[in-house]
């Protein structure tokens, strides 16, 4: 993957950098309550499930749960699939939950990215909760999102079990995971 940035990333940090500034927080951690910490620089996360041929650019803030653009023969990042791992998963811990950046952004613009988390356990109530807004449009994290819509002028498009399933069958073996140890 070449060193380039995807767009709506770059946008997204200039935003977190603009809110973090004004409330005087960590802009790596000012999307915390919508479920999105970023990682600045991008780079590869070392957990033994974490593709190798990945680089992370934020994190859910549970339980390890990363999000990361799959590089595809030194592909454009701003088409890259996007893989969540759930570190707690073991073996099954990678999931495809975008086609690329905007997607993904798409999918959480609504209820946030830390729901995304919860489809290895409960896949049927996590799509449902991608597309049910906050009953609080006032509320921390729908402001947050707001923010996020308006900047990056993103049209929300929950991820439905069809385009998981889709996602999974498209990328999922392109997915490379490198174990060290006795496996």
């Amino acid at each position: 993957m070449n060193d380039e940035i995807p767009g709506s990333l770059s946008a997204l940090w200039e935003l977190a950098d603009e809110l973090g500034h004004e409330s005087l927080t960590d802009p790596l951690c000012i999307f915390e309550p919508v479920g999105l910490l970023l990682v600045r620089p991008l780079e590869r996360w070392d957990y033994d499930c974490t593709p190798s041929n990945s680089l992370t650019f934020a994190q859910a803030g549970e339980d390890g749960i990363h999000f990361s653009l799959l590089t595809l023969g030194g592909g454009d990042p701003a088409t890259a699939p996007v893989v969540m791992t759930v570190p707690s998963e073991g073996q099954d811990c990678n999931r495809i939950v975008a086609g690329d950046l905007d997607e993904f952004l798409a999918a959480g613009a609504i209820s946030g990215w830390l729901t995304l988390g919860r489809l290895v356990d409960e896949p049927d109530e996590t799509f449902e909760r991608l597309a049910t807004p906050d009953p609080d449009p006032w509320s921390e994290p729908e402001q947050l999102l707001a923010s996020i819509r308006e900047r990056l002028a993103i049209e929300p498009m929950p991820l439905t079990a069809k385009r998981y399933d889709e996602l999974q069958l498209t990328f999922g073996p392109a997915v490379v995971v490198e174990r060290g140890g006795d496996e």
